[in-house]
């Protein structure tokens, strides 16, 4: 695989790992709000808060989810730039 493809295909797992850490927190705002037009409608009872606090928990999971994966972007990126400095510097020498 030539550095350019490469660089390609780090580009492609960035923009990916972006469009995922947008779903899961649109995902995670929707499940918020679910819980609290279920707590205005259905009130306070023990059920509606127990099922409160178990998607409560879970977009706590999200938010981890998220942050791994905003790591591991950070990453990707960092791996891409190294790759790029290396194809700039390889042109400035005259070769691929």
């Amino acid at each position: 695989m030539s550095n350019h493809a490469e660089v390609e295909k780090y580009t492609q797992l960035i923009e990916a790992l972006g469009t995922f850490n947008q779903s899961i927190l649109e995902a995670r705002e929707g499940m918020l709000k679910c819980v609290q037009v279920c707590q205005d409608v259905l009130g306070n009872d023990s059920l509606s808060m127990n099922a409160g606090n178990k998607v409560s928990e879970a977009c706590k999971e999200y938010l981890k989810v998220v942050t791994e994966a905003t790591e591991l972007r950070k990453k990707l990126v960092q791996k891409r730039q190294q790759i790029i400095d290396m194809i700039n510097e390889m042109e400035k020498m005259g070769g691929e």
